[in-house]
C-alpha cells in the first residue's frame, strides 16, 4: 500500500492531471486483465498443493492454464487499445495499452510463484516476494517515468513482476512430475473467484472510464483518478480480512463446527466495519486537506466525488470480507453473482449520472452499486450461516464514528491534517472502548 502511494503521489505531480488521469485508465484496464493471472489460479494451486497433491506436477498444470490466460489477456488489450482511443479520443491510451499489454504474462508467473509459496505456508518468502515486487514497482515506474514519461510509467508495471518472480524463482518445484494433474480442477475453483475479484474492480474502476467519457476537459479525468485512488486505500487495507477468513471459515467447515463459522462470521464482520468506519469518517472529514497534502492543490476539484467514493469503497471492502467467508466455505458463485449484478447496475446508471453530474455523479453511481453489492453479500452470508453483525455494536461503532468525523472535519490546511486526523483516530479507538463494543470474550482473550 505503502508503495502505491508513493508511486500516485509522485506520479500525479510530475505527469499533471491530463496525463494522470489517461495513466490511471490504462493501470484500471491492466488491473483488471491482470486478475485473471492473480486471482483463481494462484488460490486453486495453492489449496492444491497445502492439500497434498504433486506440488510440480500441480505447479507445471498451472503455468500453462496460465500461458493461456495470459495470451487471452495480451490479446484483449491490443484489440481494445485502438478502440478506446478512438472511442475516448485520446491517442495516449493506444501506447499506454500496448505496453501494458507486456504486463499481463509478467504478472502470470509472478502470481503462480506467489500460490505454491502460499500453498506450503511458506509466508517469510512469500512476503519478501511482496516487498521485493512493491520496491521493484517504485524504482521501475518512477525511474522509467523519468525518462520516457506516461509510456515509461506504464512500462514500469510490466517490468517490477518480472523483477519479483525472477528473485524468488530458486523457490520454484523443479524436477519431474511424479504423476499428472488436471487442469479441470484448477480452473473450476478459479472461474467464479476470478469472477468475483473481476466484478468488483470493475466497479471500483469503470466510474473513471464514464467520467474520461462524458466530460471532455482533460483534467477532470486526472483529478477523479486522484480521488479514486486515495478512496482505494480503505479495500486495500481489507484485503488481509479475506486473507485470514477464507483458511479459517475453509477450516471450520471441514470439521462442521457450527459454533465456530458463527463466530467467525460475527468477528470478522464486526471487526470489519471497525476498521471501514473509522476510515471512511477520517478520510471524509479532512478531504480536502488529505488531497491537497498528497497530491496538490491541482486536486481539490476532486474533494466532492472523494466525499462520496470514500464510503462506496468502503463498502465494496465490507463486499470482499463477506465474500470471503462465502468462498471459505466452498461457495464462490453466489457472492460472484451478486458483485456481477452489483456491475450490471452501476454499468446502467453510471454513465447518465456522470453526463447529468459531473464527477459526482460518476462516484454516486460507484455508491449505489457498491451498497447493493454489500447488501447482497450480508444476505447471502446471513442466510448460509444464520449470523451477521450484533445490530446494537454497529450502532455504538456508528456513533464512535461520527465523534471522528467531528473531529477529522476540523481540519484546515495540509500542515494540520495529520495530527488531527491522529487525534480523530485515538478518539474513535476511545470511543469504541467507552461504549464497550468488544465482546468481553475477546478481552479475555487478548488478556
Amino acid at each position: 500500500m505503502l508503495s502505491g502511494y508513493i508511486l500516485n503521489v509522485v506520479l500525479a505531480r510530475f505527469l499533471g492531471p491530463g496525463s494522470y488521469g489517461v495513466y490511471g485508465i490504462v493501470i484500471a484496464l491492466l488491473t483488471i486483465v491482470n486478475l485473471m493471472q492473480t486471482q483463481g489460479v494462484p488460490q486453486a494451486l495453492s489449496r492444491a498443493i497445502a492439500a497434498g497433491a504433486d506440488e510440480r506436477g500441480a505447479w507445471r498444470t498451472a503455468l500453462r492454464v496460465q500461458g493461456v490466460a495470459s495470451t487471452g489477456g495480451i490479446v484483449l488489450l491490443a484489440l481494445s487499445a485502438p478502440l478506446l482511443a478512438s472511442v475516448l479520443d485520446d491517442d495516449r491510451l493506444l501506447s499506454g495499452l500496448l505496453v501494458a499489454a507486456v504486463a499481463v504474462p509478467s504478472y502470470a508467473l509472478f502470481a503462480t510463484i506467489g500460490g505454491v509459496l502460499n500453498g506450503r505456508r511458506d509466508f517469510a518468502r512469500q512476503a519478501l516476494l511482496n516487498a521485493v515486487y512493491s520496491t521493484a514497482r517504485v524504482a521501475c515506474v518512477l525511474g522509467l517515468a523519468l525518462a520516457f514519461e506516461f509510456t515509461g510509467a506504464v512500462a514500469g508495471f510490466a517490468l517490477a513482476p518480472l523483477v519479483a518472480f525472477v528473485a524468488l524463482a530458486p523457490r520454484r518445484p523443479r524436477g519431474a512430475a511424479s504423476g499428472s494433474f488436471e487442469w479441470w480442477p484448477l480452473v473450476r475453483f478459479a472461474l467464479p473467484s476470478i469472477g468475483l475479484a473481476l466484478a468488483l474492480t470493475a466497479t471500483m474502476s469503470l466510474d473513471l472510464l464514464f467520467v474520461k467519457g462524458a466530460i471532455a476537459d482533460d483534467v477532470t479525468a486526472g483529478v477523479y483518478a486522484a480521488a479514486q485512488n486515495a478512496a482505494r486505500l480503505t479495500y486495500y487495507i481489507m484485503i488481509p480480512a479475506g486473507i485470514v477468513l477464507f483458511p479459517a471459515m475453509a477450516e471450520a467447515i471441514a470439521s462442521a463446527d457450527r459454533g465456530r463459522q458463527r463466530l467467525l462470521v460475527k468477528d470478522g464482520v464486526e471487526g470489519a466495519i471497525a476498521v471501514v468506519l473509522v476510515l471512511v469518517a477520517v478520510m471524509a472529514g479532512a478531504r480536502v486537506e488529505l488531497l491537497d497534502l498528497a497530491f496538490g492543490t491541482e486536486f481539490e476539484g476532486a474533494a466532492t466525488a472523494f466525499e462520496l467514493l470514500a464510503p462506496a469503497i468502503g463498502c465494496l471492502g465490507l463486499a470482499y470480507t463477506l465474500a470471503s467467508l462465502l468462498t471459505g466455505s466452498g461457495r464462490p458463485v453466489p457472492p460472484m453473482v451478486v458483485a456481477a449484478a452489483a456491475l450490471v447496475v452501476q454499468a446502467a446508471i453510471g454513465y447518465p449520472l456522470t453526463v447529468a453530474y459531473g464527477m459526482s455523479g460518476a462516484a454516486l453511481g460507484t455508491l449505489i452499486a457498491a451498497g447493493i453489492c454489500v447488501a447482497g453479500q450480508a444476505l447471502l452470508v446471513r442466510r448460509h450461516f444464520g449470523a451477521l453483525a450484533d445490530p446494537s455494536r454497529v450502532g455504538r461503532l456508528v456513533v464512535a464514528a461520527v465523534g471522528a468525523f467531528a473531529i477529522a472535519s476540523q481540519a484546515s490546511s495540509p500542515l494540520d491534517v495529520i495530527p488531527i486526523c491522529a487525534a480523530a483516530t485515538a478518539a474513535y479507538v476511545g470511543l469504541v472502548l467507552v461504549l464497550r463494543v468488544v465482546p468481553r470474550r475477546l478481552q479475555r482473550r487478548r488478556r
